[in-house]
């Protein structure tokens, strides 16, 4: 865990992805957000950095989880980008994890927000 939250402190940006288990995120996404709670103490460390979240749902419960996330960003003072709707992908098909490439709603989406999260680290990457 050392590891990766140093990788997070030195980045311009991240991007959490979850897929979508009974509405909510998994077991392993929610410990990592438990897990930074050291970095949370230092209002600085993650404040101002760029960040999204991704999200994989077979039905419904998709936002809870994309809302989990920002939650998690919002309170570490970081910049959420958004796209030009939900950042999320619908799979109906579990068996056939590729099904979602058939998503085009889902790929416009993430194309926009692809965009918009470049558009604003380059800004702020050139301010600093």
């Amino acid at each position: 865990m050392d590891e990766l939250l140093q990788k997070i402190i030195e980045a311009d940006g991240i991007i959490i992805g979850s897929p979508t288990y009974y509405a909510d995120v998994p077991g392993v996404v929610k410990t990592f957000i438990d897990r930074t709670q050291p970095i949370y103490y230092n209002k600085e460390t993650l404040r101002r950095k760029v960040a999204a979240a991704v999200v994989m749902a077979r039905r419904g419960g998709a936002i809870h989880v994309y809302d989990t996330i920002n939650h998690w960003f919002g309170i570490n003072q970081m910049i959420t980008i958004g796209s030009s709707y939900w950042n999320d992908g619908y799979n109906p098909n579990v068996i056939d994890q590729h099904e979602v490439e058939k998503d085009e709603e889902a790929k416009s989406t993430m194309k926009n927000l692809a965009e918009n999260m470049a558009f604003v680290l380059k800004r702020i990457v050139k301010s600093n």
